[in-house]
């Protein structure tokens, strides 16, 4: 799978008081809380913004920094697999949930692009107005578009193609009791196996095989690790340092190092081991309180969401001006601002109240489970 497929980041997450040495406690009504993933989040999303500024940062003669992807898959892995084993979840509702998450503001930006793809074709050459496409798209159905990539007709719901096959999974473990992660685990394991032998030019079997379908599994081992406590890292949280100094670099440029590798082999386990760290320090009483980091974190879906509007907009602004180091930090430094300040705006007057509506539609009957708790704010799915 190529940049283009790849450059994208996705949903759902954590916060408020990490207890030392102890796992924190979670009930329905109390979730756990995990600043650090949530502080993760918005750093990841920033990269995917950078990402798309490769223009930008070509010019300053350095590459993007990447890897947002590949964390947020690891953590939607292990996010979902903590909340339901701490907080007994049917089926039914945890699917809702997910729905009610993801769906409405993913929508809200398809057909927007639908509408400006009719309206003004001219600036929306990848996306065609078509009803089969907009039905795929807003079905999270993978579909080849222009016979190059599996991309929806806002190309970074990619991603969300991906999470939403990993939530009807799940959804599918969940119904399975004991051996759910097991199934979970073989499918996910399976579908890269089986992917070996696909055609390469069979784009959506490829898409529907990728290595990045490991990343969730991955996940799901980090919280199982997770689980066990963090006890051997008492007095040692130096280590735990180490390891995220060190898998960082691998993170953020493994991609650029290593371009005929699917990234999934070598930035996920490096996002592993830095989502693993994060935790831990948390676990030993470690944690951001970076209310910057932690807005981003809040915002970080409708940033990856809204990003590409205003990233093509600051380099179509800029494409004529020279392409000096000062222009591209310029336009790098203004780009990230906006994208993090639009992105909260949409997620505090339209992501929320959306999401909270869904909610209410979706879960009737159970209040706890709709009420509006914040991706910042709980371990909840």
């Amino acid at each position: 799978m190529g940049l283009g497929e790849r450059r994208c980041g996705g949903p759902s997450l954590v916060s408020p008081a990490p207890v030392a040495h102890n796992a924190p406690q979670m009930t329905a009504d109390r979730p756990a809380t995990v600043y650090n993933i949530q502080a993760l989040r918005g750093l990841a999303a920033m990269f995917v913004v950078c990402l798309h500024l490769e223009p930008a940062f070509t010019a300053l003669g350095v590459p993007p920094p990447a890897g947002g992807v590949e964390l947020f898959f690891v953590i939607s892995g292990f996010i979902m697999t903590l909340t339901t084993r701490r907080v007994p979840t049917s089926p039914a509702t945890f699917l809702a949930q997910r729905v009610a998450r993801i769906v409405p503001i993913y929508w809200l930006f398809t057909f927007g692009i639908f509408i400006g793809a009719a309206i003004a074709p001219q600036l929306f050459v990848n996306s065609r107005p078509e009803i089969g496409k907009l039905l795929l798209s807003l079905g999270f159905i993978a579909y080849s578009k222009n016979g190059i990539t599996a991309q929806p007709l806002l190309f970074v719901g990619w991603t969300l193609n991906y999470e939403m096959a990993f939530y009807l999974l799940f959804t599918a473990g969940l119904a399975a009791g004991r051996w759910g992660l097991a199934l979970i685990v073989a499918v996910l394991a399976g579908a890269v196996v089986a992917g070996a032998f696909v055609d390469p030019a069979a784009i959506v079997a490829r898409f529907y095989t990728s290595p990045y379908l490991l990343l969730f599994a991955v996940g799901i081992g980090v919280a199982l690790a997770a689980e066990r406590g963090f006890a051997w890292a008492r007095g040692r949280r130096w280590l735990l340092v180490a390891w995220i100094a060190a898998a960082t670099p691998v993170m953020l440029f493994g991609e650029h190092h290593w371009p005929g590798v699917n990234p999934a082999w070598t930035v996920g386990p490096a996002a592993a081991i830095v989502l693993y760290g994060a935790v831990g320090l948390e676990r030993l009483g470690t944690a951001t309180r970076n209310r910057t980091l932690l807005r981003l974190g809040d915002a970080s879906y409708a940033i990856y969401l809204s990003h590409p509007f205003l990233t093509v907009a600051m380099l179509l602004l800029v494409a004529r001006l020279p392409a000096t180091p000062v222009v591209a930090v310029l336009t790098i430094l203004i780009t990230l601002l906006f994208a993090a300040v639009t992105g909260w705006l949409i997620h505090r007057y339209v992501e929320r109240p959306l999401t909270t509506a869904a909610r209410r539609l979706l879960l009737p009957g159970n209040a706890a489970a709709r009420r509006w708790t914040g991706p910042s704010a709980s371990l909840r799915p």
